[in-house]
């Protein structure tokens, strides 16, 4: 048969789908979404309410609990660290006793370095191995 000819005159197949029913496939498939849509929004509704009316209410005695003692979390870490580093810097470039009587001081350590670098390493105080002997 010649594709280019009309069977019985329509511009169609006749033995295939029906129109018809496609449309109305289409038009089932879309009402069961809708209406599993909605039934899902109005049942997460009642589960919602259904688990709030659970939920028991706080006790009034929660209020009179003495306040929690233990270690508290770092409300801002960078600007925590940043004040531990500008004390160490402190610590650092500043002068300042360690212990009196014996003449220890603490100095800024570019100093220290010039100093070491002047003189060298002091002497140990410990004894040797040979002394121990």
């Amino acid at each position: 048969m010649d594709p280019s000819k009309k069977v019985d005159g329509r511009g169609h197949e006749t033995s295939d789908a029906s129109l018809k029913a496609a449309a109305l496939l289409m038009l089932m498939t879309l009402g069961f979404v809708v209406v599993g849509v909605v039934s899902m929004y109005f049942l997460y509704g009642a589960v919602i309410e259904y688990h709030a009316s659970k939920d028991a209410p706080p006790s009034p005695l929660e209020s009179s609990r003495a306040p929690f003692t233990g270690p508290r979390l770092q409300v801002a870490p960078p600007m925590d660290m940043d004040e531990m580093k500008a004390a160490e810097n402190e610590l650092l470039d500043s002068y300042d006793w360690i212990d009196r009587e014996a003449g220890i001081v603490r100095i800024p350590i570019d100093r220290a370095i010039e100093l070491v670098a002047e003189r060298g390493m002091p002497e140990s105080q410990t004894p040797s191995a040979s002394e121990q002997e």
